[in-house]
């Protein structure tokens, strides 16, 4: 049932246990950090010897970054654990269409099948069926579907009686900061797919490069201005001509040192009103600039 109340813990120990299975060596000292948390605060929750702090708990679902049903089902375990059942389900029925939105427009940032397919519907020879389109990405007929049902359910696709795709322009704005949490998902996948074509992808039809520099702080936000001109400037370059493929480019600048006594001039989480009908790896804040001197470029030639 939605609103058992060991339904937050089994969430808290399944994460814990997930990121045990990748790293052997990481502790529960380690997971009470990441929460924000401290460890026998966290130890006596998931032992079932006390209740998860609400002040701990409204904080969880972006640091784990939850879409708006998960979030939505984790606070309800924990804020309603003694209210009676019909009392939670009429709380939850009237926020129901809008968690629903919110959870489509999660699954549409978050994953990137659904920009894939957007993106796809431009190329030579594009059919709007879901086993063309899967062979394509080299996904399952099911995600494929999956994909298109939100895309359709948006607004941001339709498919008329001749079974031609059309894309609309549709701007959509979403709720606190589901935008933000949801490109940080995206900026993840974006990794993990990398890693995956590094060693799937011939050398000839990608490009992986990387820089080690030391920098001037002040640069950044003119670094970040530099990056997205290159960016538009690639994507001008690439689209001449017969497009028959689909592409990503991903680039990441990030502190190799520690900045966590730097001050921010930006808070960390701004909520963000991205539409839709743009790209989806827009960057989840704004500026950084470039380096003056000439550092080591570490270029994969292999």
């Amino acid at each position: 049932m939605l609103t058992k109340e060991n339904y937050f813990r089994t969430v808290l120990r399944e994460e814990l246990a997930k990121r045990q299975r990748v790293n052997a060596a990481y502790s529960l000292r380690a997971f009470a950090k990441t929460l924000g948390m401290q460890p026998p605060t966290l130890s006596a929750v998931l032992a079932g010897k006390r209740p998860l702090p609400t002040s701990a708990a409204e904080t969880l679902p972006e640091k784990l970054a939850f879409s708006p049903a998960e979030k939505k089902r984790f606070l309800n375990s924990v804020y309603y654990r003694k209210v009676p059942a019909p009392i939670v389900q009429s709380i939850e029925a009237a926020a129901a269409s809008t968690v629903l939105n919110d959870e489509l427009h999660f699954k549409i940032i978050a994953e990137w099948e659904h920009y894939a397919i957007l993106t796809l519907v431009e190329t030579h020879g594009f059919k709007p069926e879901k086993t063309w389109i899967a062979k394509r990405l080299k996904i399952s007929e099911a995600t494929a579907q999956a994909a298109l049902n939100r895309l359709q359910e948006s607004g941001l696709v339709s498919i008329d009686k001749a079974g031609r795709l059309k894309l609309h322009q549709v701007n959509v704005t979403t709720t606190e900061d589901l935008t933000s949490t949801a490109l940080r998902q995206s900026h993840k996948e974006a990794l993990t797919l990398g890693a995956d074509k590094l060693d799937s992808v011939a050398v000839e039809l990608r490009d992986f490069s990387s820089m080690t520099m030391a920098v001037c702080p002040e640069k950044l936000p003119e670094a970040k201005k530099l990056i997205r001109s290159f960016q538009k400037q690639l994507c001008a370059l690439l689209e001449e001509g017969k497009r028959t493929e689909v592409y990503q480019l991903c680039v990441q600048l990030y502190p190799l040192t520690d900045t966590s006594s730097q001050p921010l001039t930006q808070p960390r989480n701004q909520p963000e009103n991205q539409p839709l009908n743009q790209p989806l790896n827009q960057p989840e804040n704004q500026p950084l600039n470039q380096p003056l001197n000439q550092p080591l470029n570490q270029k994969d030639h292999l």
